[in-house]
């Protein structure tokens, strides 16, 4: 069976405040463990102040659509982002491209990504970025928005109509 994704809106447009998708549809990775049910999203991020913005966005999608984990980075979590990509099995990572964690060793967004790969996670990573692009998906990360909410928002709904797609054809 094959799914095709809905077109992600602006997808391939710049505007000053985002980088814009790049040019391959906004899909969950399906080889990734598939649990049905809610779209399944963990962030990491080192603002405490966007965690909360984006924890108030993915909360406004409703628990039985998307449910999420927010892990705020200025602590050392990169022991922690593994047991908890481990136990909670996230469809999508939404991370900082521009974070820098502390653990056995600092990383940066970048280095982050790679570590997830390298722990064989293999859903989808979406970074949330307005700088380190191409080296964030150099990295690993399927996918690179902005900062801008209206377009991280229309990202998820994206992969919202991917997860229930995907639900329906497992009944």
């Amino acid at each position: 069976m094959t799914l095709i994704p809905p077109t992600p809106p602006n997808a391939g447009q710049q505007s000053p405040h985002s980088q814009a998708i790049p040019n391959k549809p906004l899909a969950l990775n399906p080889q990734r463990q598939k649990i049905p049910g809610p779209l399944r999203i963990l962030v990491i991020d080192d603002s405490l102040s966007f965690c909360g913005r984006l924890d108030s966005l993915l909360t406004g999608f409703g628990r039985q659509n998307v449910v999420h984990a927010v892990i705020n980075a200025t602590v050392s979590i990169t022991k922690n982002v593994k047991e908890l990509v481990d136990s909670f099995v996230p469809d999508v990572i939404l991370m900082d491209g521009n974070i820098v964690v502390h653990g056995h060793q600092t990383m940066q967004g970048p280095e982050l990504i790679e570590f997830l790969r390298r722990g064989a996670f293999k859903g989808t990573i979406l970074a949330n970025s307005r700088t380190k692009t191409e080296s964030m998906l150099t990295a690993g990360a399927d996918y690179s928005v902005g900062k801008d909410m209206e377009q991280i928002r229309a990202a998820i709904k994206t992969l919202l109509v991917y997860k229930q797609q995907e639900n329906s054809h497992s009944r």
